[in-house]
């Protein structure tokens, strides 16, 4: 449908995950420990981050037509989407509110319809 609303929808769902009492509080430890062990690097990527990334892609796609974006931008878009969230929740300790969100959504919006 809305593409804004699509990708409010998607950026919740990540929110919402990041908020999650169980990843609010290993995540910064798992990211860590995937710096130090390329092993153990592999096997988050394949077992938490490859799987929800995957889920989110398809949403992308579904909202805005696989021939709008280039990989590499899709790749950037789920970046750009997560990445807030984790600087604001763990490297500040802030809360996100909705306008936060709200936010979010609307700079992925921008890039997506400039890029």
């Amino acid at each position: 449908g809305d593409l804004h609303t699509d990708v409010r929808e998607i950026v919740l769902a990540t929110f919402a995950w990041m908020n999650h009492d169980v990843v609010r509080r290993v995540l910064p430890d798992l990211i860590a420990e995937s710096v130090r062990n390329p092993s153990f690097a592999q096997l988050l990527d394949a077992r938490v981050s490859a799987p929800r990334r995957a889920v989110a892609r398809a949403a992308l796609l579904a909202s805005i037509g696989e021939a709008t974006v280039a990989e590499r931008d899709l790749e950037f878009v789920l970046d750009i989407i997560a990445a807030p969230f984790f600087w604001r929740m763990f490297a500040r300790r802030h809360d996100v509110d909705d306008d936060f969100i709200n936010a979010v959504a609307h700079l992925v919006c921008l890039y997506i319809t400039s890029a």
